[in-house]
């Protein structure tokens, strides 16, 4: 007599599963890499926006742009629509004509070659003001707003740092 054996010892419907590994290392990786970001928020960036902020700090107190100022007109001068340019005189006896209009460009060491390059524009400007134009070879920016303010120099270019200080 035979017995069937797998009648007499049936599987059970429900198969038991291994434990699944898979969350467990996800939540390794994870909890890695949050470290690993931690450590390089702390350790690198951090240190580089704090010596970057520092830096900023250092060169706006060096230019001095951490003490700002409210700039003006000096006194002898008028701005009746606030564009920070002076009005003309109103006082006709205050405007000024002279026989030759006198130019400068930006103030170089070697201001030669500058008077080349602007010489049709001198020729130009002469022709259009029906007065002889003459280029003034300023080598500094201190002798170009000397010029300009003892009335010596009349059409001018000059850099935006150049700022009268007296």
């Amino acid at each position: 007599m035979t017995t069937d054996t797998s009648l007499d010892n049936p599987r059970p419907t429900s198969s038991r599963r291994s434990p699944s590994f898979i969350p467990t290392i996800l939540l390794t990786v994870v909890a890695v890499a949050a470290g690993a970001a931690a450590m390089w928020f702390v350790t690198i960036y951090k240190p580089q926006a704090d010596t970057e902020e520092q830096t900023r700090q250092r060169l706006m107190h060096m230019t001095g742009m951490d003490r700002p100022v409210t700039n003006k007109l000096a006194e002898q001068f008028t701005d009746a629509d606030g564009d920070m340019i002076a009005d003309p005189p109103s006082d006709a006896s205050k405007l000024i004509d002279p026989p030759k209009l006198v130019f400068s460009y930006v103030a170089v060491e070697d201001p030669s070659e500058y008077e080349k390059q602007w010489k049709p524009f001198c020729d130009h400007l002469s022709k259009v003001t029906g007065k002889p134009v003459e280029y003034l070879p300023a080598k500094s920016s201190d002798e170009q707003l000397k010029t300009l303010r003892d009335g010596q120099l009349h059409v001018t270019g000059s850099t935006a740092a150049a700022c009268p200080l007296r």
